[in-house]
């Protein structure tokens, strides 16, 4: 499996996009005959499934357990629907690239309007990552946010956080209109009109920094 999307993509019907869970994302189930992707490396991979993978549930089938490790969930909400990216800080993390952490967009999903990061300590990894984990009780980073959004788009961002310090800010910077705007406080968010077709890293960056 490519190294960059160690992960499963599984179709969100509700929110008509794919829900990507890796080792991050606690204990997750697939019913049987839910399909998922996957990100081989070459054609003609095999992928084994063994019994020990099998296991009986009752209930909801779809739900996870919560992740207690410190996280951040940017949220880019327009009238048409959300996309949402995560930053999770856990230990023997890097800031470059961590297989079967950090986890890149899927992107045969509808990729028009989508929120995501670059990994902060790799300027020259391009993949756009719908999960970024960074190291346990380092906060101290500015991470490159990417937006893709149709022209004339009213774009709301908001922010959840689990488990951050209290003393951990979350900005969201704006750099065509040089503003900074805290969304740590509960109930705060950041509403833009995207003039232009955006796509792609440089306008918006996420610091978890004063």
């Amino acid at each position: 499996i490519n190294n960059a999307y160690k992960a499963l993509y599984v179709w969100d019907a509700a929110n008509s996009n794919y829900i990507t869970i890796n080792n991050t994302s606690g204990a997750t189930y697939v019913a049987p005959g839910q399909a998922f992707f996957v990100y081989s490396i070459d054609e003609g991979s095999t992928v084994n499934f063994t019994e020990a993978m099998q296991t009986h549930q009752t209930g909801n089938i779809f739900k996870s357990v919560e992740i207690e490790n410190p996280s951040i969930k940017l949220i880019a909400e327009r009238a048409q629907g959300t996309s949402t990216t995560n930053i999770k800080y856990l230990n023997n993390m890097s800031t470059g690239l961590d297989p079967g952490y950090d986890a890149g967009r899927f992107s045969a999903g509808d990729n028009s309007f989508a929120v995501y990061t670059h990994l902060v300590g790799d300027d020259n990894n391009l993949i756009d990552f719908d999960i970024q984990c960074l190291p346990a009780n380092e906060y101290d980073h500015i991470i490159p946010l990417g937006l893709n959004a149709p022209e004339n788009s009213e774009v709301i961002f908001r922010a959840e956080t689990i488990n951050l310090p209290t003393d951990v800010p979350v900005y969201l910077e704006d750099r065509v209109l040089g503003k900074f705007i805290a969304l740590h406080a509960p109930g705060s968010f950041y509403a833009v009109t995207i003039t232009e077709k955006a796509e792609g890293i440089g306008r918006f960056f996420l610091y978890t920094k004063s």
